[in-house]
């Protein structure tokens, strides 16, 4: 999971929360998470189980923005038959 500037935005609108206590909450400063909202810096790796729980709490999944992998399409079923 990486912490992306949509998903803390997401999680504070859901919770309320300001900055600091989502910092508080990831066990970060609020000048740690600054950097990570504006996706000049990476959260600490200690923050991300953190994030992964809050995350849970949120009432919809967050959507991807990268298009699913070509086998979970079906690009590569077999066109062969079996013998």
């Amino acid at each position: 999971m990486s912490a992306s500037p949509d998903l803390l935005t997401a999680v504070r609108a859901h919770f309320g929360w300001s900055q600091q206590i989502l910092a508080e909450a990831l066990g970060v400063t609020r000048s740690r998470l600054a950097p990570a909202k504006a996706s000049t810096r990476l959260l600490p790796l200690a923050a991300l189980p953190r994030l992964a729980l809050l995350v849970s709490c949120l009432p919809v999944a967050v959507t991807p923005t990268a298009p699913p992998p070509a086998f979970a399409r079906g690009a590569f079923s077999s066109g062969g038959s079996s013998a």
